[in-house]
């Protein structure tokens, strides 16, 4: 089976929020900067010069500097949900960084082999269109402890290299890569410390799942990297956010399956966007409603009652629920609450009354698979 390159816009847009972020780099040329055997990636722009990229890239796309979370780290968050082709996304920008700056040097780093079976299989069935597109030959391969000639091309080849890890790979003292003195290793450092100094750009597949932990963070730190690029439907930390494709935009340009109601109202599981309205409150003041959601809490997530909500509110910031991103209430009507004409309205268009969850508004979706 084969699959055909589509070009996507809302791919391009993700591609190009990377690609702009060194607006103003002057390209790599490698005999200008030989130092020994190892051929580095260069970064010629000052944090500034990228801060400053970031809040033009952030506001073309919708994106508030307090939702951008801008920060001095060299980590840059793409969101898209799941579904929409991410491997893919990453994989072009990687050629277009290549082609527009000379970057060569990228680790693409997975938290689990089937994931890092996927990535390789992706790369295999579009290879040949890449190369054909960008005209660009990659060299693509999955890091083995046993096959460090391998890594040392990485460190000492001017070609498009691609490493594929799983983070088990570095993550003990123990690991092969982390070992010095060996009688393979670089001028007696040990392959992850050679791998710092060509300053890889480093793409994170689903960093939440355990690539921010107190023993992987200083290790990718010590990896110098020019960027670490982080691509996730559901980040749990943010920082100088690019590009967001959120699930609502998704559901409304087809770009996922529906998820069936029956499915929603019987799995009520955290990953589910149930919500269900469960008073509202009238007095002086504008009428206030309290909600039923998943919370995340700290023995896990529970599907409980929220504090009393007021028109503006973020039903994300309620829960702790990342899922819930999209649920800004905008209006609360209180007018014949026993009657059934009470209301809560989301800006998303989402509308929410006494006795209806969200499993029976048409349009439900799930933010994660």
């Amino acid at each position: 089976m084969s699959f055909k390159l589509e070009d996507l816009p809302y791919q391009r847009q993700a591609i190009s929020a990377v690609v702009r972020l060194f607006d103003g780099q002057q390209r790599n040329y490698f005999d200008l900067q030989l130092t020994g055997d190892c051929y580095p990636n260069r970064l010629d722009l000052s944090r500034q010069e990228i801060i400053a990229n970031i809040e033009k890239i952030a506001a073309e796309n919708g994106i508030s500097r307090g939702e951008a979370s801008l920060c001095i780290d060299p980590d840059y968050c793409i969101e898209m949900e799941t579904g929409t082709g991410k491997t893919l996304v990453y994989l072009r920008t990687i050629y277009e960084l290549c082609r527009e700056y000379g970057f060569t040097k990228f680790i693409i780093l997975v938290p689990s082999v089937p994931i890092r079976e996927g990535v390789l299989d992706t790369i295999e069935s579009f290879r040949t269109q890449l190369e054909r597109l960008y005209n660009i030959p990659l060299h693509a391969f999955e890091y083995d402890s046993k096959k460090l000639t391998k890594v040392k091309r990485f460190i000492e080849g001017t070609d498009l290299q691609v490493m594929v890890m799983t983070t088990h790979s570095f993550s003990a003292d123990d690991n092969i890569i982390n070992r010095a003195d060996r009688d393979d290793s670089p001028d007696g450092m040990s392959y992850w410390e050679a791998l710092g100094k060509v300053r890889p750009i480093v793409i994170m597949d689903e960093p939440q799942e355990g690539m921010d932990t107190e023993n992987l963070r200083p290790r990718l730190d010590a990896l110098d990297s020019v960027a670490r690029i982080r691509y996730s439907a559901t980040h749990k930390t943010v920082r100088n956010l690019l590009y967001r494709l959120t699930p609502f935009e998704a559901y409304n340009q087809r770009l996922v399956k529906k998820i069936e109601v029956l499915s929603v109202a019987e799995i009520n599981d955290e990953a589910t966007l149930k919500i269900e309205l469960v008073e509202i409150q009238t007095g002086t003041g504008a009428p206030k409603a309290k909600l039923k959601a998943w919370r995340q809490m700290a023995t896990g997530f529970k599907y409980a009652e929220t504090k009393w909500l007021k028109d503006g509110d973020s039903l994300e910031d309620a829960t702790n629920n990342i899922s819930y991103r999209d649920f800004k209430i905008s209006h609360i009507r209180a007018k014949g609450l026993r009657g059934g004409d009470a209301m809560v309205k989301f800006h998303n268009g989402v509308e929410l009354t006494p006795r209806t969850t969200t499993g029976d508004i048409k349009g439900i979706f799930r933010q994660q698979l």
